[in-house]
């Protein structure tokens, strides 16, 4: 194996490396902690991390990585990182098990899953001092950099270790106060380009210009990597690629052209694919262009979730194999990944998205079902907001109220409405309930009470008394709701049935 220092991803980064090492040792005598590994694509985060963890031979070592495509499920990175754990342990998962939540409200059984997968980490670092992985922060949710900040919090009087690779502007503008808080809490380390000295230690290693692969690369590590490849390929070559992506383009050019179709189609799957999928999306055998691939450094074979498959190289190679089009690519990955068993809406609601399928509403929909059941609080509201939204576009004609508000109102059910003001009802009512369970009690009861208003209009007894019974989920403690009570009482106006007989009150109250 080539030695690490000559590697063109990790060149130049002794001093980082030794700093890691530092904070190990610091990590590894109990007083845990956590580092922001901070830098624009290419500049050789994942090589520093990969060659420190591989040193860590005193530690159990866990990675989870977020999915830069999009698509994944909540929590995606914990899973995985869990997973490993579960697996080196020998046990069963512990944590992001909300299953066990019995009967705890959503907001109790959050914090208790949370805790627990917490406890899961700290009692495995007690056991065995342990070096946890989490790269591309940046991509993660917001359930998951919230548990990041659990985890750092707790992890001081622990022999745990949190490395969590990232790239600033994305970071800041995906999880805002919540980046600013982690950085306050770890140690950042930046890693910018590569200076002449190590480009010059780098190329004398290979008998190359050390000069002229600075002028060129400016010491960005993996366009220096991809000029060494070239000069090793084509020595005489005086045409050289201006840029990175460029030079990735051109590297991609030189596959046949079949292959250059997988490639294409793998990349609209993410970074990463399962063979079987792609071989089954792209109706044809991939086996011989996935090998070519392999053989040119593009990909490397993985063990995704759900089988073997192939990974792009590095994520701005995914980037220049993505087809000009990959709208049709989308909505054929959409389609074929609704028939697995289980179906995996995170991704189904992604790849329909990105192809402007109108008909995704109702998977938009099991995707924020899915969420919720997962105490994904911030996901489900997220995608509750846009099943709204999609049910919003050209919505069908409601019943109106009468003209003269001192009419009575409709009491009794009209014909039956239509199934897109219906649907309509039932997605804002999800909506209402998210923002009921998650706090926002101002905004959760008014989305009840616009439900109520129109299906009240329109003769909807059932959506009207879920709204009542959704807007009554949450009780305010010593207040008397009178909206509350005039939404029961609608809903029995409309069902046509007599209103219950006045209580008496008790035989010890006031009159």
């Amino acid at each position: 194996m080539e030695a690490a220092a000559h590697r063109p991803g990790f060149a130049g980064r002794q001093g980082e490396l030794a700093h890691l090492t530092q904070l190990w040792e610091a990590s590894r005598a109990g007083r845990g902690t956590a580092v922001l590994l901070v830098g624009d694509a290419g500049m050789g985060k994942s090589a520093l991390t990969e060659t420190f963890a591989a040193t860590r031979t005193d530690a159990r070592v866990v990675w989870g990585r977020a999915w830069e495509a999009g698509g994944a499920p909540p929590f995606w990175p914990w899973l995985q990182a869990l997973r490993a754990l579960a697996r080196q342990r020998g046990e069963q998962v512990h944590g992001l098990a909300p299953e066990r939540r019995g009967s705890l409200p959503p907001d109790e059984a959050r914090f208790a899953m949370l805790d627990a997968t917490v406890h899961a980490l700290l009692d495995a670092a007690a056991e065995r001092p342990t070096l946890l992985v989490l790269e591309d922060l940046h991509a993660a949710d917001e359930a998951s950099v919230a548990l990041l900040e659990l985890v750092v919090d707790a992890a001081r009087q622990v022999p745990l270790m949190v490395v969590a690779t990232t790239r600033q502007r994305e970071l800041a503008e995906a999880h805002g106060r919540a980046a600013e808080r982690l950085q306050r809490s770890a140690t950042r380390l930046d890693l910018g380009p590569l200076d002449a000295d190590a480009v010059a230690e780098l190329a004398a290693a290979r008998g190359l210009d050390g000069a002229e692969l600075h002028r060129f690369s400016e010491g960005h590590p993996l366009y220096l990597q991809e000029l060494v490849r070239l000069r090793a390929h084509e020595p005489t070559s005086t045409e050289i690629p201006p840029t990175v992506e460029a030079i990735l383009t051109a590297r991609l050019a030189a596959l046949t052209a079949p292959a250059r179709e997988t490639l294409g189609a793998l990349a609209v799957f993410g970074r990463e694919a399962v063979d079987a999928e792609l071989a089954a999306v792209m109706e044809r055998d991939v086996r011989a262009d996935l090998a070519e691939a392999v053989a040119a450094g593009v990909l490397a074979s993985v063990r995704c979730e759900r089988g073997p498959g192939h990974r792009f190289a590095h994520i701005l190679l995914r980037q220049a194999a993505l087809p000009a089009a990959p709208a049709r690519w989308h909505a054929r990955i959409g389609r074929w990944l609704r028939g697995l068993a289980p179906v995996p809406w995170s991704e189904v609601v992604h790849h329909l998205r990105e192809a402007d399928d109108p008909g995704r509403l109702s998977a938009v929909r099991a995707a924020a079902a899915v969420a919720m059941e997962q105490l994904a609080f911030e996901e489900t509201l997220r995608l509750r907001h846009e099943a709204l939204a999609l049910a919003e576009v050209d919505p069908p004609p409601v019943a109106a109220r009468p003209a003269d508000e001192s009419a009575p109102p409709q009491t009794g059910p009209s014909e039956a409405p239509s199934g897109g003001a219906a649907e309509r009802r039932a997605v804002h009512l999800e909506l209402a309930e998210t923002q009921l369970v998650t706090g926002d009690l101002q905004a959760g009861r008014a989305g009840c009470v616009a439900v109520a208003a129109e299906a009240r209009a329109a003769g909807d007894a059932l959506a009207l008394g879920r709204a009542a019974l959704t807007y009554g989920s949450v009780i305010v403690a010593a207040a008397v709701d009178d909206r509350l009570e005039e939404l029961l009482e609608h809903t029995l106006e409309l069902l046509d049935a007599p209103a219950p007989p006045d209580t008496p009150a008790p035989p010890d109250a006031p009159a």
